[in-house]
C-alpha cells in the first residue's frame, strides 16, 4: 500500500516536471520569437527611415531641378518682353515660388528690381508668351525693416477660359438673402448685395444680354420672396414667362402711378422707421410684432425710353421718381435696377448720378472681357 502510493507521488512528480518544462521551454521560444519580432520591426523602421530620407533627398533635388528649370524659363520669358532694369546689368526679375489656389488658378511668386509700372505695361505681351491670362499684378508691402532694393510681384494667372455664355441653373443662387448673382467670373461667381450696391445700372449695346441678366435677377428675387415690380415699354414681350409672378407696367401712365407709389411707400417706410427708431430694413423687420417690410425690386428695361418721352410733364414726373428714389429709398429696401445702352448724360441726369455716388453704383458692362453673365432660358 505505501509503496502503491509511493509510485503514485512519483509519476505525478514526472508528470508535473515535463509540464513545467513544457511550459518553460515555450516562454523560452515565445520570447526569443518577441524578440526576433521587435529586431524585425526596428530593422524595417530604418529601412523606412532611409527610404524616407533619400525620397526627400531626390525631391529636394528635384525641387532645385524645376526650380532652376522655372528661373530659366522666365528668365527667357522676360527678356523675350524686355521686362528687366534699365541699368548696364539688365536684371529680370527671379522666380521664387508658386502656389495654386483653384483648378484653373495660381500665383507665381518673383523677386524685381522692375518697377511695377512696367509690368502692367508688359502685361499684354506676358499673357501672350505665358499663354496664360493674367487676373491680378501686385506688389507685395515691405517689411519696414527690409532696407532691399528689390520688390515682391505676385501674379495671378488663369489657364482657363470663360464659357461665351453661363445657362443659369438655381444652385448658382446666393443663400444670402440680399446678394442676387449676376455672372462668373475668373475669381469665382460674381455677386450684387443689395444692401451695399441698392441701385443698379446694366450698361450694353442692343443685344449684348441685358435682358437675360434681368431674367436672372427677377427669378432669383422671385425665389428670395421680393416683391417686384418691371417697367417694360416693349410691352413685356421678353418677360412673358414672368406675367403671373410679377406686376409689369407697359404704359407710360401707369408706369408713372407705379413709381409715384413707390415714392409714397418709401416716405410711409422712412416714418415707420423714424417712429421706432431704427435705421434699416434689417433692423424694422426684426422688432417683434410688427408688421414686416418686405424688399422690393424695380427693374426698368431700356431706361431711355422712360426718360426721353415726349410729353414734358410726364418726363418730370418720371425723373422726380426715380430722383426721389435713388435719394432715399436705399435704407428702406427698395431697389431700382435699370437696363440702358449708355449711362451717360443724355439718359441719366446729373442729379441722379450724384444721388448714387459712384462708390454704390455697381454698372455691369455686359461686353466685359472679366466676366460672362448669365443666360436664362425660362422656369
Amino acid at each position: 500500500m505505501y509503496l502503491r502510493q509511493l509510485f503514485s507521488l512519483l509519476i505525478v512528480g514526472v508528470i508535473i516536471y515535463f509540464i513545467v518544462r513544457l511550459a518553460t521551454r515555450k516562454k523560452r521560444e515565445a520570447k526569443y520569437l518577441n524578440r526576433l519580432e521587435v529586431e524585425r520591426l526596428e530593422n524595417e523602421r530604418k529601412l523606412l527611415e532611409y527610404q524616407d530620407r533619400q525620397r526627400e533627398r531626390r525631391e529636394l533635388e528635384e525641387e532645385r531641378q524645376a526650380l532652376a528649370q522655372k528661373g530659366n524659363y522666365f528668365n527667357f520669358i522676360f527678356q523675350q518682353c524686355r521686362l528687366m532694369t534699365n541699368d548696364t546689368e539688365k536684371q529680370t526679375p527671379y522666380y521664387v515660388a508658386e502656389q495654386e489656389i483653384s483648378r484653373d488658378e495660381k500665383i507665381i511668386v518673383f523677386s524685381s528690381l522692375v518697377p511695377l509700372s512696367e509690368w502692367y505695361d508688359k502685361k499684354e505681351l506676358l499673357e501672350e508668351y505665358l499663354e496664360l491670362k493674367i487676373i491680378k499684378i501686385e506688389q507685395e508691402k515691405k517689411n519696414m525693416t527690409d532696407t532691399s532694393l528689390s520688390r515682391t510681384i505676385k501674379l495671378t494667372v488663369t489657364s482657363g477660359e470663360l464659357p461665351n455664355m453661363i445657362e443659369w441653373h438655381d444652385d448658382y443662387l446666393n443663400k444670402n438673402a440680399n446678394i442676387l448673382n449676376i455672372g462668373v467670373g475668373y475669381r469665382g461667381i460674381i455677386g450684387m448685395n443689395l444692401e451695399i450696391y441698392p441701385h443698379t445700372f446694366i450698361a450694353g449695346t442692343s443685344g449684348s444680354g441685358k435682358t437675360n441678366l434681368l431674367k436672372c435677377l427677377i427669378h432669383q428675387s422671385l425665389i428670395k420672396n421680393y416683391d417686384v415690380v418691371l417697367i417694360d415699354f416693349k410691352r413685356g414681350v421678353s418677360f412673358t414667362e414672368f406675367e403671373n409672378q410679377v406686376k409689369i407696367y407697359y404704359e407710360y401712365e401707369t408706369a408713372r402711378n407705379a413709381l409715384k407709389e413707390l415714392v409714397a411707400e418709401t416716405i410711409k417706410r422712412l416714418d415707420a422707421f423714424r417712429e421706432h427708431r431704427v435705421d434699416t430694413l434689417r433692423k424694422y423687420n426684426a422688432i417683434p410684432n410688427i408688421t414686416k417690410f418686405k424688399r422690393i425690386i424695380i427693374f426698368i428695361d431700356e431706361l431711355a425710353e422712360l426718360m426721353t418721352v415726349n410729353d414734358k410733364k410726364m418726363a418730370s414726373d418720371f425723373y422726380d421718381s426715380i430722383e426721389t428714389l435713388t435719394r432715399i429709398s436705399r435704407a428702406v429696401g427698395i431697389n431700382l435696377i435699370m437696363a440702358t445702352q449708355r449711362v451717360d448724360s443724355t439718359i441719366i441726369s446729373g442729379q441722379i448720378k450724384s444721388n448714387v455716388i459712384l462708390t454704390q453704383i455697381w454698372c455691369i458692362v455686359i461686353t466685359s472681357l472679366r466676366s460672362n453673365p448669365f443666360s436664362f432660358s425660362g422656369l
